[in-house]
């Protein structure tokens, strides 16, 4: 028998001056569990007018009899059990609600679903012969994180299994399809189980919020299930932007024991068939650096490594199964894929990165047209500058980035003032993104190299348009050594980004 975390039970007599105190032990239940006082006070109405014609109904006048209220903490929020052992309950004759006061008159008779599910989620009865039988009503955890719908007991981080399944022979073993609602609970219960609470992206941990951005299309999450109906994995397109035209493909959480099966490779496949019909022109990859696996997947679904990003993530993620710890804040490789490749680009990149820009523009099939602008920084600024700023919340902790949505007059000192913010908020790493189409992108990055700021690769379709991606370290040292990646390619940007890297020197701003 699987052990209870949260369950309790209350006997109580066949007294109608029980009723106040069966009411009062739910409350301090689901008070204990975390309802807020408004869904509290829907139990509580619940469980006063059912216990109170299980009384009237179940039992003989002069009866001296018990029944039992339990409470159980359940997945999707709190369950309570009225189990009695008297005469057949009929739930049509649940009285409609009314305080109770001197003059009261006979109660109005309702229906009892239609009243119930005012008040609780969900209303059953279930008829146990000769034990009896019991009413179950269950609430529902509104805007919860996973931790609040599973307790610690139901949420041990997963254990990387003795023996794994037999290797799938064929396809259809696992059936992918755009995540249902009612899946988003098991997928946060996964990243949970998988991540505890160091995965980067703090919505995948509130079941609803995943529900929300996939109906906002900032979300596009896929499911992998078995033939026996258990979810295996999820991964998920997500943009900042619904309608940029490339977007990140990620989120990816695999059960240990379904690892090494194709889960990933089928769930990313999936994805891409699914951006192609939404007329995305690109997809890309965050991977870890400290292991090459997620990696592998992406280079045989043809990603190819475009940047390198530092110190991504804290030391604190972990890797179920992969990797206990790491010894310093994780750099994550990024990989991208063309569903559509572009026209002639024109690009403005300054000439000290030109040749390491072509080539990893050649690496994604593309040729880019190399420009030096006409006019003076002067004659080509805009009156005011746009830039997008995202921390905490959006980014993972202790990360920040600059976007450059639009180059102005200001935009130099602007940059210099965020970072500066970012530099007193102890940010460990900040980045930098600027528009290689931009005529000043040429001119500004001499500038920002002189605030401490370094190259790290490129970001075709991004939402500043083909971004060039600067990085800058705040006291954090790299062990690039520390830095395990798959391919050729991708070794050679990390030795580019590795000397490009002036952190040890960094100017102050």
């Amino acid at each position: 028998m699987q052990a209870r975390c949260e369950y309790s039970e209350l006997t109580v007599p066949n007294d109608d001056s029980y009723v106040a105190v069966a009411v009062a032990y739910v409350d301090e239940v689901s008070k204990k569990l975390g309802f807020e006082q408004d869904q509290r006070k829907k139990i509580s109405l619940a469980v006063e007018q059912t216990v109170a014609s299980v009384m009237e109904q179940t039992f003989e006048p002069g009866a001296r009899q018990t029944f039992e209220i339990i409470c159980e903490r359940v997945p999707v929020g709190l369950q309570i059990i009225i189990k009695e052992r008297g005469m057949l309950f009929d739930p049509t004759r649940i009285p409609l609600f009314q305080p109770r006061t001197e003059a009261l008159q006979e109660p109005r008779e309702l229906p009892a679903i239609p009243l119930l599910r005012d008040l609780v989620d969900e209303f059953s009865i279930h008829n146990l012969g000769p034990d009896g039988q019991e009413i179950h009503l269950v609430k529902y955890l509104r805007d919860k994180s996973v931790e609040d719908y599973f307790q610690a007991c139901e949420l041990e981080q997963f254990q990387q299994p003795s023996q794994t399944r037999e290797r799938i022979s064929g396809p259809g073993e696992f059936h992918v399809h755009l995540m249902k609602p009612s899946e988003a609970l098991e997928v946060s219960r996964s990243a949970y189980k998988a991540y505890g609470y160091t995965y980067s992206y703090a919505h995948i941990y509130y079941p609803e919020r995943i529900v929300e951005l996939n109906e906002s299309g900032q979300l596009i999450s896929a499911t992998a299930v078995t033939v026996d109906g258990e979810l295996a994995g999820h991964c998920a397109i997500f943009r900042s932007d619904a309608g940029s035209q490339s977007a990140e493909i990620g989120q990816a959480v695999v059960k240990p024991e379904f690892r090494g099966q194709g889960c990933l490779q089928r769930l990313t496949e999936f994805l891409i068939n699914e951006a192609k019909s939404r007329g995305m022109t690109g997809l890309y990859v965050h991977a870890v650096t400290s292991h090459a696996f997620s990696q592998r997947v992406a280079a045989r679904l043809d990603f190819t490594a475009c940047a390198i990003l530092l110190g991504y993530v804290p030391a604190s993620l972990t890797f179920r199964g992969i990797r206990e710890e790491l010894a310093q804040r994780e750099t994550f490789l990024v990989q991208y894929k063309y569903l559509e490749k572009p026209g002639p680009l024109k690009l403005y990149a300054p000439s000290k990165h030109q040749d390491v820009i072509a080539k990893l523009y050649g690496n994604l099939g593309v040729t880019p047209q190399f420009e030096v602008p006409e006019k003076s920084p002067a004659a080509v600024r805009q009156s005011e500058s746009i830039l997008k700023t995202m921390t905490a919340g959006s980014m993972p902790p202790g990360y920040a980035s600059i976007e450059v949505l639009r180059c102005g007059e200001n935009t130099g000192s602007e940059v210099k003032n965020a970072l500066k913010e970012f530099r007193l908020k102890r940010y460990d790493v900040i980045a930098l993104y600027l528009d290689l189409r931009d005529p000043l992108t040429f001119h500004l990055v001499p500038e920002f190299e002189a605030l401490g700021f370094f190259f790290g690769g490129i970001l075709p379709g991004a939402s500043v348009g083909e971004a060039l991606v600067l990085q800058y370290l705040n006291n954090v040292a790299i062990d690039y050594d520390a830095i395990k990646l798959h391919t050729e390619a991708s070794r050679e940007i990390l030795a580019y980004v590795k000397l490009q890297d002036s952190s040890r020197g960094n100017p102050s701003c």
